[in-house]
Parts: structure tokens; sequence; C-alpha cells
């Protein structure tokens, strides 16, 4: 008679709610030299889940009021003569003469 392998016993986690999760994110934000790891055995949480709810929370929270999705405000300036004609300014940089889109996002980012 052949003896069963035993499978390793599966470490049973409870089910966290958003506010309780927020709750230890801010908690691990003000913990010092502690690493996610030691974090997560501390407090019976699986790392994957700590880590793909702080994405969530992050994007959630990162949203400038200037910015709408991806696309950020530019102002328009007063007339100007078609020599000195500004094209745009991003964070304090003038462009003076047309530049691709891709351009742009790179100085955006």
């Amino acid at each position: 008679m052949e003896k069963s392998a035993s499978k390793p016993s599966r470490v049973v986690r409870p089910r966290r709610k958003h506010a309780e999760m927020e709750s230890f994110l801010k908690q691990f934000e003000k913990s010092t030299g502690l690493s996610v790891k030691d974090f997560c055995r501390e407090h019976n949480l699986a790392e994957n889940s700590f880590y793909s709810f702080r994405k969530r929370y992050r994007q959630r929270s990162s949203k400038e009021p200037t910015s709408v999705g991806r696309f950020i405000t530019l102002e328009a300036t007063g007339p100007m003569a078609a020599s000195d004609r500004l094209f745009a300014e991003v964070k304090g940089i003038k462009l003076y003469q047309p530049v691709t889109a891709e351009y742009l996002k790179l100085l955006c980012s």
C-alpha cells in the first residue's frame, strides 16, 4: 500500500474590508524600518493582497486637481508676434515651436 504525500497546510486569512486595508496601509507608512513581508506576517496579511490594495489606493489618492486622467491643463497667453508665439508651457518649460504629442507626454511624466 502506497503512502499519499501530505500537502502543506494552507494559511487561512480572513477577507479584509476596504477601511481595514486603508488602516493597515496608514500603519505601515508610519512604521519605520519594517519590511512589507514582516508587516504582513505581523498583521496576518497576504503580501500579494497588501501590494494589490496599495497600488489601487495610490491610484485613487494621487489624482491631481489640475489634471483630468492623463491630460494637463494648458493656459493660452495673450497675443504675441508670430516669431514669439508660445506653442505650449509644461512645468515651466516654454515651447515656441510645435512638438509631437509623445514629446509632451515625456515632459509631463
